[in-house]
């Protein structure tokens, strides 16, 4: 998982949630950037992927929390949960 501050992540909706799931499976959560160095993740060509979804990908993370979007090329590499929140994006462009 990557968070910009592991302090905001520790009150945030999402740090609650994943500490909940945490404490109910008995498990340990650690937090990390990608391995990369990267963020969440672009085809490098062939169907591999950097940052997040590289990590996944290769087995170097076992869960990913971030806010991706739902692309063709990610099927089969990982697996998307129901969306836990949603955003509204605006996109502002010259007329």
């Amino acid at each position: 998982m990557f968070f910009k501050s592991k302090v905001s992540f520790a009150f945030s909706f999402k740090g609650k949630l994943i500490r909940d799931i945490a404490t109910s499976m008995n498990m340990t959560v650690v937090v990390n950037k990608p391995s990369d160095g990267g963020w969440w993740g672009a085809d490098e060509g062939n169907r591999t992927f950097n940052g997040l979804i590289g990590d996944l990908q290769f087995k170097r993370a076992d869960v990913g929390w971030a806010g991706f979007f739902v692309y063709p090329e990610r099927t089969g590499i990982i697996d998307y949960t129901v969306p836990v929140n949603t955003d509204k994006v605006c996109f502002m462009v010259r007329s």
